[in-house]
């Protein structure tokens, strides 16, 4: 039985005082948990064996198959058998006494052939791929077209667009299915603290490992436990952390093939599970269908000009939160859980990772909804312009969009704040964005010094530049292989590889004082980076934790 004594971690505050709390004993490196009232009934982390955290294969002994004679050696080469092989099961199809022979009637082996190469071109060949036993359902979304210049009454009056073709899963319906699959056995149902405490003597450090470490879950689940029921329920309560993503990708190496989804994962499982794709745990939610040209035509035909460009996002998601899980939302759910124990289930939105010009950490309130609609007015009942003087007054200040966010709409009333569960995303936001930016101006100051700073930094002449970077590990530096200034097709991976390699790449290729600027602002930006990307943090100071952006800044 663990032991039960109070602690107090420097800079987070401590449990309520009418919380009992259960502390774990400190393992070999001298971490230990904390469990709000009692431990929990499943901890998935007696599950680690090896089994468990390693696939690979262990050392066999290879069979002996000098002796064996091929699988073909009885026809006398292996054309033969697969002849002979075919031919078996063909003649028993055709001399069935059910068969039609007028269903050979204009069978052409190569025109079928073309039939699977082009398999899913058409829409109708995409619809098998998503079966309604899986819980696929195909919807189109209606959008209302406004326009620079013309007015209108009511927004009803508006005219309206139908994108086909959206294949989504009820959310709801995926979150049930979560808990009742083989996965959901990592999942970790009971958040917990976790500190570190060298030496037994010592004050522990605060550390944050996984989601269900975070303050704002753990103080979620007090919140929750000191609930009534008004149904008197008794059961266990569990809370799930939803967290969402929404991207592009790109599905080919050449050509323009992409694909655009939302999908999500729960917080209760560990992120090196989430991380394994042999894991399965990402859930796709939504394929966002392209706007082909036919919005284009219709918005041409219907208002005479070019239409602005817009994103489906809020339409899909007024989809997606739908009455059943609204329902879920306000009064919780009863799942079964895979042990075969019923809980009791609150549904709790946690982060989003979004890929489209929504994420601004604001207050979502009233002003800013009473903001975007007086915009609303001016757009659809006046017929300015969006790009005019007047709507920029009103949502440049707080660099609003003219949007009102699906989450507000439906979750407005129970007080969540949708700009408080927008997450950073290092990917698109730092290593394609900040970074690419400074890359790419570093080398435009290379190029405009001259004396050959490029072809130093490319090739493998004088210092160490990035074709002599060796690897490091398995995938986490990669060999560079073209030239780093030329920029092609370099996905984020690689312009983390090249900020990670930066340094001793960049050193003495201007002369002094440049030099020692360029390193300084490399440094802080790596520094940073490198914080960010950590899998186990601590409390920092206030003055700490802002130091290395600051520096960077600065150094800029």
């Amino acid at each position: 039985m663990p032991d039960q004594h109070d602690i107090h971690p420097p800079a987070t505050p401590p449990l309520a005082d009418h919380v009992q709390t259960v502390q774990t004993k400190p393992d070999l490196y001298g971490v230990f948990r904390v469990y709000p009232r009692h431990l929990p009934t499943n901890n998935p982390d007696g599950l680690n064996s090896l089994s468990h955290v390693s696939d690979s294969p262990h050392f066999q002994q290879t069979p002996d198959h000098s002796g064996a004679r091929p699988w073909w050696s009885g026809f006398g080469n292996s054309l033969s058998a697969a002849q002979k092989n075919f031919f078996k099961p063909f003649l028993s199809v055709i001399l069935a006494e059910d068969f039609n022979t007028a269903d050979l009637q204009g069978f052409w082996a190569a025109k079928e052939v073309s039939h699977l190469d082009n398999y899913e071109a058409d829409p109708e060949d995409i619809r098998p791929s998503f079966l309604a036993g899986d819980g696929w359902k195909e919807t189109s979304v209606c959008l209302h077209l406004p326009a620079d210049g013309v007015k209108h009454k009511f927004i009803e009056e508006l005219p309206t667009f139908e994108v086909p073709s959206l294949f989504y899963c009820k959310l709801l319906d995926v979150i049930k299915n979560a808990f009742r699959e083989q996965a959901s056995e990592y999942f970790h149902i009971t958040p917990f603290e976790t500190f570190y405490s060298p030496e037994p003597n010592e004050i522990p450090e605060h550390i944050y490992c996984e989601l269900y470490n975070l303050p704002a879950v753990i103080e979620e689940h007090k919140k929750i436990r000191l609930q009534p029921h008004s149904d008197g329920c008794t059961l266990e309560t569990v809370i799930t952390s939803i967290m969402l993503w929404s991207d592009l990708t790109h599905l080919a190496s050449f050509g323009t093939a992409s694909l655009w989804l939302i999908y999500m994962y729960f917080g209760n499982q560990s992120k090196y599970i989430q991380g394994k794709p042999t894991s399965f745990a990402a859930h796709h939610l939504v394929y966002i269908p392209k706007i082909t040209d036919a919005l284009h035509d219709f918005y041409k035909a219907t208002f005479g000009k070019a239409i602005r460009a817009d994103i489906l996002t809020h339409s899909i998601w007024l989809l997606l939160i739908d009455d059943d899980f609204m329902h879920a939302y306000e009064f919780r759910i009863v799942i079964e859980f895979l042990d075969g124990v019923q809980r009791r289930v609150f549904l709790h939105f946690f982060t989003y990772s979004a890929d489209y010009p929504e994420k601004d950490i604001r207050q979502d309130d009233e002003g800013i909804l009473s903001k975007i609609c007086r915009v609303w007015k001016l757009i659809y009942e006046k017929g300015i312009s969006l790009a005019s003087t007047w709507v920029k007054v009103i949502l440049n200040p707080q660099s609003l969009n003219a949007t009102v966010s699906a989450f507000s709409t439906k979750l407005a009333q129970f007080g969540i704040n949708m700009y408080s569960f927008f997450v950073l995303d290092l990917l698109h936001e730092f290593e394609l964005g900040v970074w690419k930016a400074v890359f790419t101006h570093l080398l435009q100051i290379l190029y405009a010094h001259g004396e050959d700073a490029i072809a130093t930094l490319n090739c493998s002449l004088s210092l160490l530049r990035y074709r002599q970077v060796p690897t490091f590990r398995c995938g986490t530096i990669r060999r560079f292989t073209n030239n780093a200034s030329a920029m092609k097709r370099l996905a984020a991976r690689d312009f983390k590889d090249l900020l990670q390699c930066t340094i001793p790449v960049f050193e003495k290729l201007l002369p002094s004082p440049f030099n020692e600027i360029i390193l300084n602002l490399l440094f802080e930006l790596t520094t940073w980076h490198e914080t960010e990307k950590e899998y186990v943090m601590k409390d920092l100071p206030s003055e700490e934790a802002a130091h290395s952006p600051q520096k960077a800044r600065k150094a800029a």
